[in-house]
């Protein structure tokens, strides 16, 4: 989602969720990206995905990823099962 705008990032998003529910994947990685190249250098997406994911029924759960693999600038996602 890095570099995209929210309505790009939105649609991204909801397009992998179920793409990776078709295929029975269980944990995802979603990287926003930190914000550093946003005007006031404040994370756009990184609180808009927050608050999709929990609008989402298909996510169980997320997480701040590790640093190797994103920190700060993506989230470990945990799908349900259909």
């Amino acid at each position: 989602l890095h570099g995209m705008n929210t309505d790009q990032a939105r649609a991204a998003l909801l397009s992998f969720i179920a793409n990776s529910q078709q295929f029975a994947t269980r944990c995802i990685r979603i990287v926003h990206g930190q914000g550093y190249g946003s005007i006031n250098g404040q994370g756009v997406l990184k609180n808009l995905v927050t608050q999709w994911l929990t609008q989402i029924p298909a996510v169980s759960a997320f997480t701040t990823a590790p640093q190797s693999h994103g920190g700060r600038g993506a989230l470990l996602v945990l799908l349900r099962q259909s």
